[in-house]
Order: C-alpha cells, then structure tokens, then sequence
C-alpha cells in the first residue's frame, strides 16, 4: 500500500475532526487528540501484516540458510536483481539472520509427504518463503516474483521489463501452493537450429547430420534453464543428439543441474546414446564404424551404454530414457537392414534392449528405484497399440501427440492403465518437417484439451513439450504451465485476455482479438480436424510442386507423374509401422491439389484478416510492448501469409505448366516470389535490437533456400519462354 496516500487520506480527515473538537473542548485538547490520533497512523502504517520489502528508507535483509542447495541460491540471486531493477535498491543477504521486522526468511523444511509444495507468508513484519524440498522453496521464490513482483517469467524473452516502483509493500500474504496436476514438467529442447547459431558457440559437436555442428552458447542455455524454473517447470531434456562423452556438451546437462532441474535424453538417445554418440565412441577407441544396431552389434551397443551410464549417474536428479530407435529419428531397422522385418520381432528387439538397459541403470544409478521412462513416439506407439512391447518394471510409459500438440495417437486410448506404473505425455509446440517452427500454431484451448485427456486416462505423472527455438512459443508454454499446474481452473478466454493485458496494458483486449484470430486463420482437414497448412507442411508441398515444374519444362505431364511413381520408396513404406504412426502428421497428403488449393485460399483470407487486427494493434503501442507484440504475433502472422501466398501462387504455376502454359506459369511464380516479401519482412519484425542474428541458424525449414529455388524455377521458365 502506498504510504503517501496513507498519511494524505489521514491528514485530511484528522484536520476536520480536529477543528470541530477545538470549537468544543478548547486547543489543548485538540493537539491532545491529534498526538493520539498521529500515534494511531504509526500503528497502523506498522501493522504486523504489513510487509515492507523496499521503501524510500528502508530495504528488506534476506535471510537464507547456509544449507540451501546452490538451485535456491539462484533463485535467491534472481530476487535481489529483480528488486533492484524495480526501485533501484538492493537487498542484503544474511546466513541465518534474527526474527526482527524486515527480513526475508527463506527456507526450506522438508516434509517427505509433498512434492514441491512452498508457502508465501507474511506475519509480524517478516516475509517467509518455506518450501516442502528444494523445489518447493526455489519455486515459491519465483511465485513470488511473478505475482507480487510482476516480473514476466520469460521477461528476457519477451524483452518486457517490470514495472518501476519506489515502494514495494505488501498486505497480509498467505498462499500455500496446491499439488500441481503433473509431476513432471519438462521441455525437450529439439529442432533448435535458431538456438544453435544464435549467439557464438560453446564447442563444437561431430554429427554425421546438417544441423547442430556446434553447442549452443551457454549463457544463452543459462536463460533457458533461468525462464523454465522461474516458470516452475523441473525437467529437461538440453539438446537434440547430446553426447555426454563430448565434455562442451556435458556442460549442458550440468547447468541444468544446478539451476534444480530434473535432466533426461531424447527418445533417439537412449541411455543418452544416439547413433552418433555411439559412432564417435567407437570411433575414439578403435578407430572403426559399426553397424549402430542392438540386433548385430549388441555387445558394441551394451559397451557404450554402461559408459554413458557411468557419466550420466554423476548428477543427482536424472530421468533415464529407455527404448531402441536408428539414426536421425528413424527407427531402428532402417540402420541396419539385417533387422527381422515382422513388427512382432522387431518389438521384441525393442523390447531386450529396454530389459538390458534397466539392467545397466540400476547398476549404476544412486537411487533404489531410479526415475525411467520410455517415449512410445512413432513406431513405438503403433507396437504399443498392437500390444507388441513389454516394458521393464517400474517404467514411465510416455505416450506421444500426433505431432504437432492436436491430438493423442490411438494407443494412448488403447492402452489399459495398471496399477503402479506410471504414465505421462509428449506434446509438441514445435516440431521439424509439420512445423510448428518458426511460428506458433497451438492455441491455449487446444493444450487445455489434450493435458484434460491426459488427466482423465491417468497419464499426469510426466509431461515433456517439444519446445523448438522457445520465442515462438511463448503463450503457448506459459498456457502449458497453467494448465499442468490446475487444468480444472483454466478458462483458455480468460488466460488469453489476462496474459494480452499483462503484456499489452489498455490494449490487452485488442490484442486478445487478434491472437484469437490468429490461432483460428489455421486451415483445418474436415475428417479429423487436424492442421493442414503449418509452416513445415506448406514448405514440404510448395517445394515438392516446384520441383514438379522444373520436371515439366523439359516433359509432358504423363512423363512426369511416371517419374513420381517409379521414384524409390522406403521397402514397405505404405505398410511399415514408422510411416504408418505419423499419417497424421501431413493430412493435407490425402488431398489433391484442386483440394488443398481451396484450403490455402481459406487460411489466406483468414490470415489477412489477422494482419488488419494486429496492425492495428501493433499501431497503438510503444516501446517494449510494442517490439514483443511485433516479434510474437505480427511478425509470425506475416511468416504465415507469405508461405502460405506463396504455397498458393506454386500450385497454380504447376497447373499452368501442366497445360503447357509458361507465360502463365511465369505469372504466378513471379507473384509467388512476390509474396515471398511477406516471409523477409517477418523475420526482420523479430530480428530488432538483440535479436539481429535470430534467423542465422534458420537451416530446418531454411526460408532462404526456398527463395531461392523459387527463383532458380522462375529463372528456368524465363529460360524456356525465350
């Protein structure tokens, strides 16, 4: 409470009373009445629920036990900095402290019946942030900073400052934390090209792969590892291929560790192995390069697993990952051809190495009953379905989306829950290939459903978010953690609302219009209401359709649709359980190009609309808000248009050189390129100030390169019009 207005509000109420009482009882006794009056505006500006954290003369001591583990120290460091971005003042620290008035008591008392619980009190003039483990006193530290303090978990992403204050004074806190609805809440930092050139490189990997030759820059991970625990997530997976024998890579897994943070691997790096971790260890030690294969290389595969482990156990909160797959996200048999081709034999396979690498774990992890799961992703889930897979004892079934986060695969509804066996969900905000990538696509109503499903078939205990680059996601992770916290709460209109006018102020419900609307442009399939036309999607097809043009300048249309034909194909693709798990993934495959264009035509107008809100927003703001709406919705919002005005104009370009007409073809791939404008003039809204360098890393859906072969197909026509 402002004292300022305290003392003005009594002022002026104690000079009425005071000059009717001297008409009465004389001036002495006036002044008399007055002094006593005075002496009860002390007393009540010192109120014993009344906290003072910072004032024109005083600031707050932090107290904190020599015992607090280096997580809360952290978050301890986090406090006084925000404190001091606020009013310029910086709070002490003591090691234990007194009980007088004006301390911050943090503190953790372990009670072994809660998981991360933590308290925010107020009592006698003293602040006491009590946690039930160390968690639950770092995250009652951060619940403090957003909800008293104001300040934006994801503040250095959004570039939003919190509000400049003289005072900070509080009135009678008393919040207890509820037992969050999932467990486990962790990201899966994958995909994260944007992320890996970003900022200059903390080492260099060796991937027999195109993306991720370097290790992303640590103090750019320490901001990630910073925004997931003031957000209160407590897991990580640090990186896509991560070898823990590379010691820059290690680095990784040991900054997440301290920040309190649970650490696990990618579903391709069991163990925390992946083929190229395995192919550079045996590499090291003998200088050869086996088959990475479980089924011909077993003693080879069991070797460096048990290495790994031996690394991996060094850290004191890790969730190991289970399970079998092959190279760069395929699965295993594609590493090695001698694999049984039968999906009963193969997840037998699958199934010993999971029993083996239970074995290992409990050889070498601290606890009696280490912390395991298994990912059931692609092929996996489609052997689950068929009830092919048998998994150890004690293992954390994770079942996968659909990718992107729209909807569960069958077996998540198939599987029957048992008794003592956790279970838990993978969902994607971002993902390569589909897209979401480098804009958002899952909106808030569609996350509180799929996290309410997995609620209600008891798969709550663990939840990964496939998170990408992370600024492009933003509302959508911070929705994911409101609902993991208290699905049975959250009202995805009030969210939205609530989180515009935090960041937006008076035009907080202008911009909820226009996200709103953003979210809706996305052009859906009508058989099961999935995307169509998501960054990754419309990239694949608009490339695919070029190339088709190129075919046709120099053959007649039936030459061509053979070539697409005979084109080799995966042994079995049409049946094989990888392809088969992720038909889901591209529903726009299903329609002919007469059919998606009406498709495209709908997100295009829809998309154009959003771009008449949110100018019209972006218009009324300034400053910070200004630069993060810009960057989060309008630039994203323009990515969209020119991708998908540019998908638009190549399938009418192929339709003209299907009929031999070039001038035309021409047309429309001039106008293709035209639209490519909106794509450049996107990424450059979301590359101001400290962002310059954000698309340097763009390497996945790569918008250069698809420019570029527009303008080598457009040059090839020009060429064959001449």
């Amino acid at each position: 409470m402002n004292m300022s207005i305290i003392k003005s509000n009594w002022y002026r109420w104690e000079i009425g009373y005071c000059s009717m009482a001297a008409l009465k009882i004389g001036i002495n006794r006036a002044v008399t009445l007055f002094t006593f009056m005075l002496a009860g505006l002390v007393s009540f500006a010192n109120d014993t629920k009344s906290f003072i954290l910072v004032d024109e003369h005083r600031q707050a001591t932090v107290s904190i036990s020599e015992s607090e583990p280096e997580c809360v120290r952290f978050a301890v460091q986090d406090l006084i900095n925000d404190v001091e971005k606020i009013t310029g003042k910086v709070l002490k620290v003591t090691e234990g402290g007194t009980r007088n008035s004006g301390t911050v008591f943090i503190q953790t008392k372990t009670d072994h019946g809660k998981w991360e619980s933590y308290s925010v009190v107020t009592k006698d003039g003293n602040l006491y942030i009590t946690g039930s483990d160390e968690r639950g006193t770092m995250f009652g530290v951060y619940y403090f900073i957003e909800n008293y303090l104001g300040v934006d978990p994801f503040y250095w992403w959004s570039g939003i400052d919190p509000e400049k204050k003289e005072t900070l004074q509080y009135q009678a806190i008393d919040y207890t934390s509820r037992e969050t609805d999932f467990k486990f809440r962790g990201w899966f930092i994958n995909d994260e090209d944007l992320l890996t050139e970003f900022m200059p490189p903390s080492g260099k990997r060796r991937l027999d792969y195109p993306y991720y030759q370097q290790i992303a820059n640590l103090d750019l991970m320490d901001r990630v590892f910073e925004a997931m625990v003031r957000a209160r997530f407590n897991l990580v997976i640090p990186a896509s291929f991560l070898e823990i024998f590379n010691p820059a890579e290690e680095k990784l897994v040991k900054r997440a560790s301290v920040r309190g943070l649970f650490v696990s691997q990618h579903h391709i790096e069991p163990m925390g192995v992946s083929a190229f971790g395995y192919f550079n260890y045996w590499e090291r030690k003998t200088g050869e390069k086996p088959v990475f294969s479980f089924y011909s290389e077993r003693d080879k595969l069991l070797e460096t697993w048990e290495e790994s482990a031996k690394k991996w156990s060094r850290y004191p909160n890790v969730i190991w990952q289970i399970g079998l797959r092959g190279i760069g996200d395929r699965p295993m048999w594609m590493a090695d051809p001698g694999v049984p081709q039968s999906d009963k034999e193969r997840a037998g396979i699958i199934s010993d190495a999971m029993k083996s690498q239970m074995e290992i774990i409990r050889k070498y992890a601290h606890q009696t009953e280490p912390l395991v799961s298994t990912t059931l992703w692609a092929e996996g889930a489609l052997f689950n379905e068929k009830g092919l897979l048998h998994f150890p004892e004690n293992t954390i079934i994770v079942f996968a989306d659909n990718s992107p986060g729209w909807k569960m695969q069958d077996d998540f509804f198939s599987t029957k829950r048992e008794a003592g066996i956790n279970y838990g969900i993978y969902f994607h905000h971002g993902l390569i290939v589909s897209g979401p990538h480098l804009a958002q696509a899952v909106p808030p109503s569609k996350v509180l459903e799929i996290f309410s499903l997995a609620k209600q078939y008891s798969s709550n205990y663990y939840a990964i978010l496939n998170v990408g680059n992370i600024r492009e996601f933003l509302i959508g992770l911070i929705a994911t953690r409101d609902v993991m916290e208290d699905s049975g709460t959250f009202d995805p209109k009030v969210f939205l609302q609530e989180w515009c006018t935090k960041h937006f102020g008076m035009q907080g419900t202008e911009a909820a219009r226009a996200y709103q609307s953003y979210f809706d442009s996305y052009a859906l399939d009508d058989e099961k209401g999935l995307p169509l036309l998501l960054d990754g999607q419309m990239q694949g097809k608009g490339r695919s359709v070029l190339l088709i043009i190129r075919e046709l300048r120099n053959q007649q249309p039936k030459e061509v649709e053979n070539n697409q034909n005979n084109r080799p194909v995966q042994k079995n693709s049409k049946t094989d359980s990888f392809y088969q798990s992720l038909s889901d993934t591209n529903p726009a495959g299903k329609l002919s190009l007469k059919e998606l264009l009406v498709k495209v035509e709908e997100q295009k107008q829809k998309l154009a609309e959003t771009g008449e809100l949110a100018e019209e927003v972006s218009s009324s703001l300034s400053g910070q808000q200004k630069s993060f709406f810009d960057a989060n919705l309008l630039a994203q919002q323009k990515i969209m248009q020119g991708i998908t005005s540019w998908l638009k104009e190549c399938i009418l370009a192929k339709e003209m050189m299907e009929k031999r007409n070039v001038d035309q073809s021409v047309y429309h791939l001039e106008k293709a390129l035209e639209h490519t404008g909106f794509i450049t003039e996107g990424m450059s809204l979301a590359s101001q100030e400290k962002w310059a360098d954000w698309y340097r890393g763009d390497k996945k859906l790569n918008m250069e390169r698809l420019i570029r072969e527009t303008e080598e197909t457009l040059k090839q026509l020009k060429t064959e019009e001449k």
